[in-house]
């Protein structure tokens, strides 16, 4: 346990080097109420804006670790697949226990249900397939461990959390899906995120491969200012196999130079982004048996450099995630993950209802074979310890995060959205931010 202790302090250390806690598209707007969205669904807004999270006693549970910066080798729904079966929704629903019906799962979430295009839609559609009903909270996006670990402490912990990343504070508070009573070794399961985040050869979250609903890093971009100044468009030049690095820069420089000192080009979410983009890892990693420093990489030196260079020609935001003054429409290029692109969430409502909203992968590294896929979330689904419903999760989850059950034509805000995000996630390697 001492040993895995020092592992634990270091992937903390390594989160607060290589994580924009702020820049994370989930923290919900100020105006948050409660709400009933559609039949038997029913979201509850709980929490304030604390902005401290502690760590949960875990003196009797058993701690979990995992990949800060995890790369994988696969991520179409096809190589996700490695289940022993391929089970249909229908045959999963068919052997669903009788005794979960009339019964309730509650989930616990720093998002409004409404941030998910058509969810409250899907979930009364699930309700009425299995008659398990769903109570969906909603937390505060900075305090949102605090807030689970004080309704553990107070036996009334939630029956499904979402996960933001492989964060020991945050895996503490799991239990193995296993616990579940299902068998999630199925194709319909992304086989290889429940690797990422397992422990010891046992799974402590999930998601489904093909799935809409996961976190890949982009490149927002306004429309409306590229064509004011005769910008090459970023889509355009991705689709031709034009979209690197050096032409981002140049896009970024000119637009400076025109538009002037009241404007910027770009906002990161993060510095430590160019050695993800570069190496595939940030400052530090854990390699599958301890955490590594990979600061003298030479990959990492290239990648800082970029975000350096920026900075010092003045037009990279000297603050990561300015992302009011993108709305306001003073900054060209915006890099978030994709979630503020869907239909109904409620960032960049302007930029969808007009059009204006475009969205690219983020840009290859010049002359670099690889290209690494950032996930601004590595979005998965866990069962806290104390969960009262925890047999229920799976069927739950299986139905609601399934991409065929939404419309994926609407799921974004336009078509060429909804083609960037099948893009990124066809990407062979990726890396967590």
């Amino acid at each position: 346990m001492k040993a895995f202790a020092k592992q634990v302090l270091f992937g903390l250390l390594a989160l607060a080097l290589t994580l924009s806690l702020a820049a994370c598209g989930g923290d919900k707007p100020d105006d948050t109420t409660t709400t009933t969205a559609g039949g038997d669904v029913v979201t509850t807004t709980v929490g304030g804006d604390d902005d401290v999270t502690t760590l949960p006693s875990n003196d009797t549970t058993t701690t979990v670790g995992g990949n800060v910066n995890a790369t994988t080798t696969s991520a179409t729904k096809d190589n996700q697949q490695g289940g022993q079966t391929n089970l249909s929704w229908a045959q999963v629903k068919a052997n669903m226990p009788a005794s979960l019906k009339n019964t309730t799962i509650t989930l616990y979430n720093w998002n409004e249900l409404s941030s998910t295009t058509d969810g409250d839609k899907i979930i009364a559609n699930f309700t009425k397939e299995t008659g398990i009903k769903v109570n969906w909270l909603v937390g505060s996006y900075k305090g949102y461990l605090t807030e689970i670990a004080a309704k553990q402490a107070a036996k009334d912990a939630p029956d499904i959390i979402r996960m933001k990343r492989i964060d020991p504070a945050a895996m503490v508070m799991l239990q193995p899906l296993e616990n579940s009573g299902y068998n999630f070794d199925d194709a319909a399961w992304d086989q290889v995120l429940m690797q990422q985040y397992s422990y010891k050869g046992k799974a402590y979250a999930t998601n489904l491969a093909g799935t809409l609903m996961q976190q890949p890093s982009v490149y927002l971009y306004n429309k409306t200012l590229i064509n004011k100044y005769d910008l090459e468009d970023p889509y355009t030049l991705w689709k031709k196999g034009k979209w690197t690095w050096s032409k981002f820069d140049e896009i970024c420089k000119t637009f400076k130079e025109e538009a002037g000192d009241d404007f910027y080009s770009f906002s990161p979410i993060g510095w430590t982004n160019g050695p993800l983009m570069h190496i595939g890892v940030g400052l530090v990693g854990y390699n599958g048996n301890e955490f590594v420093s990979y600061m003298t990489d030479k990959g990492t030196e290239q990648g800082m450099k970029m975000y350096i260079k920026a900075k010092a020609a003045g037009y990279c935001t000297g603050v990561a995630y300015q992302r009011a003054s993108f709305d306001a429409g003073n900054i060209l290029f915006m890099e978030d993950g994709i979630i503020g692109a869907r239909t109904t969430h409620f960032y960049y409502k302007e930029f969808k209802s007009n059009g204006s909203l475009g969205v690219v992968p983020l840009p290859s590294i010049d002359g670099q074979k690889d290209y690494y896929q950032l996930f601004n979330e590595l979005e998965a689904y866990a069962i806290p310890l104390g969960a009262k419903n925890k047999e229920a999760v799976p069927y739950f989850l299986r139905y609601f995060l399934d991409g065929d059950n939404f419309n994926e034509n609407t799921f974004f805000a336009n078509k060429t959205i909804l083609e960037v995000y099948k893009a990124c996630m066809a990407q062979p390697k990726r890396t967590q931010m």
